[in-house]
């Protein structure tokens, strides 16, 4: 449940790694259905795990869809009672490749991660990549990796012309809503084959196929009707 719970927190919040990582329940507003992001969580090879301000230093209010909040709620169920589970080892036992950064660890005892491994923890946003193409896998995709989410969600928001971009940029946390309108038109440009495509399949292969069944049918009647309809030309066996 885990994965589904990062999947689709990327795809309906378009946060970042670094920013969903650093997410605690607090910050989920079940009522209004929006997220709140004011922080990211990196880790630092010789400092450890350590709370950061977003890559725009920006504080934001995301609005999320109803159902991605009634997911979230049998999530945190879950999440509940593999907390009453683990019991004293919440938050104090830890995988053997974390113990290198115990010490920034432990100053984070007492905060409730969203996205957690065992032990109450939160993941680290660098093995994110791993997680997302094991869950692309089981469903047939490849060349997926996380960012792909952020860009679905604001072309996504973009497609609906009562959305103005600078309410999408300020969604997507971008200081300037030219760095919305980019992202926009770099899957614009992507999808632009594929509507070369479509538009051929639709306007003229299905007709040329039709006319050519059409044709054949025509001339396989010819072989047994007379010009007027009556004598047919060939004897029937």
């Amino acid at each position: 449940m885990q994965e589904q719970a990062l999947v689709l927190s990327l795809l309906n919040t378009g946060m970042r790694r670094a920013e969903l990582a650093g997410l605690t329940w607090g910050d989920l507003n079940f009522k209004d259905c929006t997220v709140h992001v004011n922080k990211s969580l990196l880790v630092f090879k010789d400092f450890g795990y350590q709370h950061t301000t977003t890559k725009e230093s920006n504080d934001r209010h995301i609005d999320v869809a109803p159902e991605y909040m009634e997911f979230m709620q049998r999530y945190r169920e879950w999440w509940n009672t593999k907390k009453k589970l683990m019991g004293a080892s919440w938050q104090r036992d830890m995988v053997k490749n974390k113990e290198d950064k115990r010490d920034s660890l432990m100053k984070l005892v007492g905060q409730e991660f969203v996205i957690i491994d065992d032990f109450g923890w939160p993941r680290n946003p660098d093995g994110y990549n791993k997680l997302v193409k094991r869950v692309a896998q089981k469903a047939g995709i490849s060349d997926i990796h996380p960012h792909m989410f952020r860009h679905t969600f604001v072309s996504l928001l973009m497609s609906n012309p009562d959305i103005g971009i600078a309410t999408v940029a300020a969604e997507a946390g971008h200081a300037q809503p030219s760095t919305t309108l980019a992202i926009y038109t770099r899957q614009y440009k992507k999808r632009r084959e594929s509507i070369r495509s479509q538009l051929s399949s639709e306007l003229y292969t299905k007709q040329r196929i039709a006319a050519a069944l059409s044709k054949k049918q025509r001339n396989c009647d010819s072989l047994f009707m007379g010009r007027e309809g009556f004598e047919p030309p060939l004897k029937r066996l």
